[in-house]
């Protein structure tokens, strides 16, 4: 568990699509520097599964099945959030990824022409890992960035430099 500025306990992290991929590497840093978190997912048995892997680490957890794409879905579950775990203080910030490695983008990772273009593309000269994106939302998510908000992080390896 961390401490100082990066230290989550007694926060309450809100993870959209929280069950793969970018989403489950960020809910496992969250647990990791001590927050509680909830998860929010399409599919219910990828919800269960993260939810044992957080509970394994000794935070409290949820998920809730939810098709964000569909508001009717989206306000009641994140509502449910909020009776729940009554988080406070809340800033609104987001991450904008670039190429990640994750089951979403396996085809066009097995697509060779469609890699090797956005490789050669990319000033880091590789795509990022789920657990990069992580760090950026532990950031977002401590005291570290009590003073940021409305803002969002563009992590894509300087992909848009070219």
């Amino acid at each position: 568990m961390a401490s100082g500025q990066f230290d989550l306990s007694g926060k309450v992290a809100l993870v959209t699509g929280g069950n793969g991929g970018i989403g489950r590497a960020i809910a496992l840093g969250f647990a990791d520097h001590g927050a509680s978190v909830a998860v929010l997912g399409r599919n219910e048995e990828r919800n269960s599964l993260v939810v044992d892997e957080l509970r394994a680490k000794g935070i409290r957890a949820m998920a809730l099945q939810a098709d964000l794409g569909d508001r009717g879905e989206a306000q009641p579950a994140v509502q449910r959030v909020e009776r729940e775990l009554a988080p406070h203080n809340i800033q609104v910030n987001a991450i904008a990824p670039g190429w990640t490695e994750t089951e979403m983008t396996r085809r066009m990772r097995e697509d060779s022409a469609r890699y090797d273009w956005s490789i050669n593309r990319t000033p880091l000269g590789r795509w990022a890992q789920p657990e990069e994106m992580a760090g950026i939302a532990i950031f977002l998510a401590s005291a570290a960035s009590n003073y940021v908000t409305g803002t969002t992080i563009v992590a894509e390896g300087g992909f848009g430099l070219s």
